[in-house]
């Protein structure tokens, strides 16, 4: 089916438009990615499930993007239909007894703030990650020795055939960086609980781990943040990687960070995914050389 009639088909099943020429550049932290096919905003559960339903029924390929801030997206761009959770998936509800409902928009870094300055402890962890509910829940993003698995109660999804589900937490399994949610979900909504406490030590707490953040790692550049999983608690992706040698090293206008080692930036906004995916072979292959390791991406590279 041509790109103009699967789009006329999907709206008249919806009611739904998707916008065209979208750039991947401009929905990433990396800065990086060509045209979007079809790029589709969604403002309820209900037009989520409609879409994904509809394009099931189209027999049409789609995908689902976040914050975009552990995000590759290729500089020719990408086919198909890449959804996102709009304004009406971005809130903060409270339930009582501590427990927040937050959409799967929801800024992760927004709800660490306002939480930690109303004496909500448990998400000060959380204060410079720049991700999506929903994406920080699919990684269980997590520093400071803590995660968003310490505090996750219910989760609320959509999937591959567009049908709602409500689970608690303790049904999946979380690891270092990883959910058991399969990858065909979309996550709206979660619930979480957190210990109530005083605001000022709270937010001290918060801007203690924000600083020590801001230290060291680049935070001024376009970046993915961690491009590779730590080996071990003891031993990190960064430090090998600056151990062979390649901390600052720069190809096109992609560099591997001379401020953090684990961190590849994007100087000027001028590199391309083959600059960066370059970059992390470099790094692969040379700790792979010298350690016996193989560096797994955490990056997610589409």
């Amino acid at each position: 089916m041509l790109s103009s009639e699967s789009s006329a088909e999907f709206a008249k099943l919806t009611g739904l438009k998707p916008r065209c020429g979208v750039l991947g550049s401009s929905l990433t932290t990396l800065c990086v990615g060509g045209t979007i096919a079809k790029f589709l905003e969604l403002q309820s559960p209900a037009e989520l499930c409609s879409a994904v339903t509809a394009l099931r029924q189209l027999g049409e390929s789609w995908r689902i993007i976040g914050a975009g801030s552990n995000l590759l997206i290729p500089s020719a761009g990408l086919e198909g239909w890449l959804m996102r959770l709009g304004r009406g998936f971005r809130y903060a509800r409270p339930q009582g007894a501590g427990r927040f409902l937050a959409g799967g928009a929801t800024s992760l870094m927004a709800l660490s703030r306002e939480l930690s300055m109303n004496g909500f402890s448990g998400l000060e962890f959380a204060g410079g990650i720049p991700a999506s509910i929903g994406g920080a829940l699919r990684m269980n993003a997590g520093a400071h020795g803590s995660e968003m698995a310490s505090v996750l109660q219910r989760i609320w999804f959509v999937d591959c055939e567009g049908k709602q589900h409500s689970i608690s937490a303790n049904e999946l399994s979380f690891g270092y960086r990883s959910c058991s949610l399969p990858h065909t979900t979309i996550v709206t909504q979660i619930e979480i609980e957190l210990a109530q406490g005083h605001p000022r030590e709270i937010g001290s707490r918060r801007a203690t781990f924000l600083a020590e953040r801001k230290s060291r790692q680049p935070l001024s550049l376009p970046s993915a943040g961690s491009v590779f999983r730590n080996p071990s608690a003891s031993e990190s992706a960064g430090s090998l990687i600056e151990k062979v040698g390649l901390k600052g090293f720069q190809i096109g206008g992609a560099q591997i960070s001379e401020l953090h080692a684990n961190w590849i930036v994007n100087l000027g906004r001028l590199a391309s995914d083959g600059d960066i995916r370059s970059l992390i072979e470099l790094c692969r292959s040379k700790v792979a050389r010298e350690f016996k390791f193989e560096l797994e991406p955490e990056i997610v590279i589409w």
